[in-house]
């Protein structure tokens, strides 16, 4: 079983002088404000108005606690970091590879994270050439049984 996960994200590009201005002076204004959030912004957060926090793409809640994965995780994974769910009773490794375009007024980012294997987990071993198919599930080789193939039939 294989897991591949990509993710594009699309923000604006400030081509003109003057919309950078814009920014570098919105920016400017969020810095300086004096907002309080308690409890406070987590992950990178910002307060921008009493207890309210502004969250990045990668987390949400009311102070930013709880990570995004997207798409969102399915068959009973969870969410453990941004963008990266963990399978149910499986286990994996995640490598990525990020590559950037500029296209028009936009900058594209797209993760992909390389198709890796998904290694099944049973918490007791396989016997006799049967192999762990799902999690805590023995596909027995031809003449054994049991749930761990430990019976010859």
């Amino acid at each position: 079983m294989h897991a591949c996960v990509l993710q594009v994200t699309l923000t604006p590009y400030a081509e003109h002088e003057k919309a950078y201005d814009l920014n570098r002076q919105f920016f400017k204004m969020m810095r300086t404000a004096k907002t309080v959030c308690s409890p406070s912004c987590e992950n990178g957060g910002t307060c921008v108005a009493p207890n309210t926090c502004l969250c990045t793409s990668s987390y949400t809640d009311s102070v930013c606690g709880t990570p995004v994965c997207s798409p969102t995780c399915q068959n009973g994974g969870t969410c453990s970091a941004p963008n990266t769910c963990t399978p149910y009773a499986h286990r994996h490794a995640k490598m990525e590879e990020h590559v950037w375009l500029q296209i028009h007024a936009y900058v594209l980012r797209v993760t992909r994270a390389q198709c890796a294997e998904l290694v099944t987990v049973c918490s007791s071993t396989c016997q006799n050439g049967g192999t762990c198919s799902a999690p805590n599930t023995c596909t027995c080789t031809t003449g054994y049984q049991g749930s761990v193939c430990q019976t010859r039939e």
